[in-house]
């Protein structure tokens, strides 16, 4: 059973003003934590067929940069520019790297591909024409 409460207007906006000034509150110390403790990461995607794939994940937590001997801590942007950054040349290596390997074996994975769809069709086909066959000579023998 619920229970209904009336409250003064003023009452009402003074609950109003404080769950609104908990709400930014929540939301402030979400952002400082994310923005000093996220860990950015970056992901290595490999596909080789549509079932067979592997993905590596890099998780960088501890992210310094080093000048004079000395180590400073840098924020989540900067280590997720710096994700950013090294997922792109990677990928770009692969491709120059293994670009004619990889075109080859999806040209021969499709080629693959279209031969098995002849293959199922062409049994159809002639499943089809024993089925046809064998319709016909129950035909003669029934006559």
């Amino acid at each position: 059973m619920k229970k209904i409460v009336q409250l003064d207007e003023t009452d009402y906006n003074e609950l109003l003003e404080k769950a609104n000034y908990n709400e930014e509150m929540i939301e402030a110390k979400a952002k400082d934590l994310y923005l000093n403790e996220g860990i950015p990461t970056f992901k290595i995607l490999i596909e080789f067929e549509k079932d067979y794939y592997e993905i590596i994940e890099f998780n960088v937590r501890y992210c310094y940069l080093s000048e004079d001997n000395k180590f400073y801590n840098l924020p989540y942007e900067d280590a997720r520019k710096i994700c950013r950054y090294v997922e792109t040349r990677i990928r770009e290596l692969a491709i120059s790297q293994f670009g004619q390997q990889i075109n080859d074996i999806n040209l021969w994975n499709k080629r693959l591909k279209l031969l098995r769809n002849w293959k199922l069709k062409f049994i159809g086909l002639t499943i089809f024409g024993w089925l046809v066959a064998i319709g016909l000579m129950v035909l003669c023998l029934i006559k």
